[in-house]
């Protein structure tokens, strides 16, 4: 069973009668709000939910993309689809490649039954966080498990190029780009 962001419970005190509306603003918010912290100079602390709202935005991305390529009608279409990304040509987005590279671990996907069977002994000793007990279970998150949180502790890295797509690059990632490089 894999879990979506949009597959957990809120409650109806806003006055919204649907859920799925609720939630859709509820991820937006969320998503503009992890855009505008993208621009500022510090590192922010990312919980599960937080991942599980991007692996369900890059999963979403890469359909679509890979989608509106593939079923251009022709060459100047296939082109301006591949072009969609930020202005660069890309055929493909690789999600499952993607997910490697960025995602430290993917255990809010875990089955619900697995995470509840292991009991709070066995979640601590896989180290199985909170949020992602919560997350299997469909638990709806609290406000502030939702807040972005400023990691003290690290340096941001910057760099002017990604290791993993170059100018003649079809794909992202490409982990052949730097081969190909002298």
């Amino acid at each position: 069973m894999i879990f979506s962001f949009a597959c957990l419970p809120l409650p109806d005190t806003i006055g919204f009668k649907s859920s799925d509306t609720l939630w859709a603003i509820t991820a937006l918010t969320m998503l503009k709000e992890m855009l505008i912290c993208l621009e500022k100079p510090q590192l922010y602390y990312l919980n599960d939910y937080h991942y599980l709202l991007l692996y369900d935005t890059i999963s979403t991305q890469c359909e679509l993309h890979n989608g509106a390529v593939k079923a251009a009608g022709n060459k100047k279409e296939r082109i301006e689809m591949a072009k969609m990304t930020g202005g660069y040509y890309i055929e493909e987005l690789l999600f499952d490649e993607i997910v490697d590279i960025y995602f430290y671990d993917i255990d809010f996907l875990l089955h619900p039954e697995e995470t509840f069977q292991l009991g709070m002994e066995g979640r601590k000793s896989m180290d199985i966080s909170d949020n992602t007990f919560s997350i299997s279970q469909g638990l709806a998150p609290h406000a502030e498990e939702l807040s972005l949180i400023v990691h003290e502790d690290e340096i941001p890295i910057e760099t002017d190029s990604s290791p993993y797509f170059g100018s003649n690059s079809k794909v992202y990632p490409d982990f052949d780009y730097k081969k190909g490089a002298k």
